[in-house]
C-alpha cells in the first residue's frame, strides 16, 4: 500500500514513518535534536547558529582524529603566546580549549617573539608538536617538542629543528606510505629578497628518523614561488607570499595545498599544486585559487589541513576565515567543509559554507554514508553537465564549477528523475538535497518515492548556495529512492541537483 506524506518546510523537514522498527538514535527525535546531534555549522561569535559558538581568534587550523583519545582535536595559531588544543566528539561542539605549550618553554626564542602554526603528529606512542617562533634577532625558526600525552607536558628540543641560516615558518610534517617523513616549510619573505621584492617561497626537506631533526640544508628543495597572477594582488609591490603548506597524497599524486597574498586581506585564498614525487617538481593548478572570498561576509579562506571521517569514506578540510569580514585582521575563525578529487584529478571544495552540514560518516551506527554505495540512474543529462553530478561528493558554491552539477535535458523536465538503487535493502535515515548553482534549473520542491511504497511530496528545497534541504526519516527500509520535480521554480527549464547525500544505519 502506498504511504503518502505531504510536507512543506523550508530548508529542513522531518518525516517520521509510523511503526518504524529502527528509529534514528533509537528514538523519535525532533529536527532540532537532529541538527544538534548530527550536523555542524561554521560559525563565529558574531554569527551564532543552533546555540553553538565557533572557535575564533585562531588561525592555521590543524584538525585530526586521535584514536587513543577517541576525539577530534584542533590546534593552530592562537594568541602568539600559547598554544591551545580544542577537543570535539563529533565536530558539532568544541570545548573551551586547553593550554598545551607556552613561549617560555622555548629557551632559544625571543622573549617577545610570537608563536604560531602549531601542528601535532603522533608516531608510535609519542606526540610531536611542531611550531614556528621568532628568535632573538626577530627571524623565525621552526621548533619541535614531544610528549607521551596529547595534552602534554611537551618537552622542547632546546634548539630549532633545523637552522639553514634564513627565516623558516609555516611548518608541515608529511609522512609517506613508506614511513619516510618530510618537512614542508616556508622561507619567509622577511629576509628573502628577490629583485628587490620580499617573497616567501615553499621548500621541502627530509626528516630524520628521530622526528626531531632534518637532513642538511643542501638537501632542501625549493618547490613554489609566487608567480601566478592571483598570488600577487595584495601587500603592495614589495611583498609577495605563498605560505601555509599542507600535503595530501591521493593515489599516486601528491597535492601541495598553499595560501597566497596577505593573511589579513580579503584576497587571501587557497590554491594547490601536484607532483608524482614528494620532492616535486610541483605544477600549480590553472584553476587556482580554488577557495577564495566569494561574498562580503565570507572573507579570506586560508591555511587549510585535511582529515578523514572515522570510517574513511569522507575527506574534510579545516581552514580559517576572517571573523570580521568588513575589517579583516588576524582574528580568524575555524571552518570545516568537505573536499574531494574529481575523476580528472582536480580538487573541489564544498565551501565555504555557513549552513548546517552533516557530521562525518561513521560517527555512530545511525549516520553512515550509503549514497556512495548506490547505483545512480538519471532520466537524461544536459550535454553541458555531469551525469554523475548527484553522487560525486561535490556540490557547487562557485559558478565557475557549474558543469559538475547534474541537469536534465531541457526537453524532458516533466519526466526528469534521479534514482538511487542498492543491491540490498537499506535503512535510510537522512537525505540531503543540494540545489545546482544555476538558478534556472532549481525546483521549488521535489517528491521522494521509495521502493516500499512511501511517497513524500513537497520537499521544499533551499535557494541558498551550499544549503541542503534535510529530509529526516526514522528508518525507512528500501532498495531504491527516486527524486522528481514536485513544483517548478520560476523560469525553470530543466531539473538539476548539485548533490544528494544519503545516510543510513549500519
Amino acid at each position: 500500500m502506498m504511504k503518502k506524506m505531504m510536507l512543506m518546510v523550508m530548508g529542513v523537514l522531518l518525516f517520521t514513518l509510523a511503526g518504524c522498527d529502527t528509529p534514528l538514535d533509537g528514538e523519535d527525535i525532533t529536527m532540532e535534536d537532529y541538527l544538534a546531534r548530527y550536523t555542524y555549522t561554521n560559525t563565529t561569535n558574531l554569527l551564532p547558529a543552533n546555540g553553538k559558538v565557533g572557535v575564533t581568534n585562531m588561525g592555521d587550523p590543524q584538525v585530526f582524529y586521535d584514536e587513543t583519545e577517541e576525539k577530534y582535536f584542533m590546534t593552530g595559531t592562537f594568541n602568539g603566546l600559547t598554544f591551545q588544543l580544542w577537543a570535539s566528539d563529533d565536530l558539532t561542539t568544541w570545548d573551551q580549549g586547553t593550554q598545551i605549550f607556552a613561549r617560555p618553554q622555548v629557551s632559544w626564542a625571543s622573549e617577545t617573539g610570537m608563536l604560531w602554526g602549531a601542528e601535532i603528529h603522533k608516531r608510535n606512542d609519542t606526540y610531536y608538536l611542531y611550531y614556528s617562533v621568532e628568535i632573538a634577532n626577530g627571524s623565525p625558526r621552526i621548533g619541535v617538542a614531544q610528549s607521551d600525552n596529547i595534552y602534554g607536558p611537551y618537552e622542547d628540543k632546546g634548539s630549532p629543528m633545523f637552522d639553514f641560516g634564513y627565516s623558516a615558518i609555516d611548518n608541515h610534517l608529511f609522512t609517506d606510505e613508506d614511513g619516510v617523513s618530510y618537512m614542508y616549510y616556508v622561507r619567509d619573505a622577511l629576509d628573502n629578497v628577490v629583485d628587490g621584492v620580499h617573497e616567501s617561497h615553499i621548500y621541502v626537506v627530509e626528516v630524520n628518523e628521530d622526528f626531531l631533526s632534518t637532513k642538511p640544508s643542501s638537501e632542501a628543495i625549493e618547490l613554489l614561488v609566487p608567480d601566478q597572477a592571483w598570488e600577487r594582488i595584495s601587500g603592495g609591490p614589495s611583498w609577495k607570499w605563498v605560505e601555509g603548506c599542507f600535503v595530501h597524497k591521493e593515489g599516486d599524486t601528491y597535492y601541495l595545498f598553499y595560501s597566497a597574498n596577505k593573511f589579513s586581506e580579503p584576497a587571501y585564498a587557497i590554491g594547490y599544486a601536484t607532483s608524482d614525487n614528494p620532492f616535486g617538481p610541483f605544477v600549480k593548478s590553472d584553476d587556482n585559487p580554488v577557495l577564495k572570498t566569494i561574498a562580503s561576509d565570507l572573507s579570506g579562506p586560508g591555511n587549510n589541513s585535511l582529515f578523514r571521517s572515522k570510517d574513511g569514506k569522507e575527506l574534510f578540510t579545516a581552514y580559517h576565515m576572517h571573523t570580521t569580514p568588513e575589517s579583516p585582521s588576524g582574528n580568524r575563525y575555524l571552518n570545516i567543509d568537505r573536499i574531494g578529487f574529481r575523476t580528472d584529478g582536480s580538487v573541489f571544495f564544498n565551501g565555504p559554507t555557513i549552513t548546517n552540514q552533516p557530521i562525518p560518516s561513521g560517527e555512530n551506527k545511525y549516520h553512515n554514508l550509503i549514497s556512495d554505495e548506490a547505483t545512480v540512474t538519471v532520466s537524461s543529462t544536459h550535454p553541458d553537465y555531469n551525469p554523475n553530478g548527484v553522487n560525486d561528493g561535490e556540490f557547487t558554491v562557485q559558478t565557475k564549477y557549474k558543469q559538475y552539477d547534474w541537469v536534465s535535458d531541457d526537453d524532458s523536465i516533466d519526466d526528469a528523475f534521479v534514482t538511487f538503487t542498492w543491491d540490498t535493502p537499506q535503512t535510510i535515515n537522512t537525505i540531503y538535497l543540494y540545489q545546482p548553482i544555476e538558478v534556472s534549473y532549481r525546483a521549488l520542491s521535489v517528491t521522494l518515492e521509495f521502493s516500499d511504497g512511501t511517497v513524500v511530496e513537497e520537499v521544499v528545497l533551499s535557494d541558498f548556495n551550499g544549503e541542503a534541504a534535510i529530509a529526516l526519516f526514522n528508518g525507512v527500509v528500501a532498495e531504491w529512492v527516486t527524486i522528481r520535480v514536485n513544483e517548478y521554480g520560476f523560469g525553470q527549464s530543466a531539473f538539476g541537483l548539485g548533490e544528494v547525500l544519503i545516510f543510513g544505519t549500519k
